[in-house]
């Protein structure tokens, strides 16, 4: 008879391993749309003019986003990284069993 392991392998791969994985994808993700939202602004303002309303509007639309965006989005980078260390490393702690 086969001896029955009590390792749970697939529990601490997916919680580590995806978890590691959707956390890049979610801060990858947050700063590509702020890169081309300001991209979408900057277009619009060259094709209407950069010297008329519109356009003048547009420019300081991109470069509001493409200031204030990447502020944000490295503000919430950093605290969803933080929060999310801080519980991936409070289940070990927690539930020491957790993946024997």
């Amino acid at each position: 008879m086969a001896k029955k392991s009590n390792k749970q392998p697939a529990r601490l791969s997916y919680f580590f391993g995806k978890g590691y994985l959707d956390l890049w994808n979610t801060i990858k993700e947050s700063w590509i749309r702020n890169f081309y939202t300001a991209k979408e602004k900057l277009a619009i303002a060259r094709a209407k003019g950069f010297f008329s309303f519109g356009g003048g509007m547009n420019l300081v639309a991109t470069i509001a986003i493409f200031t204030y965006g990447s502020i944000v989005s490295a503000f919430t980078t950093f605290l969803h990284i933080s929060v999310l260390f801080f519980f991936f490393a409070l289940v070990p702690v927690c539930f020491p069993s957790f993946g024997r």
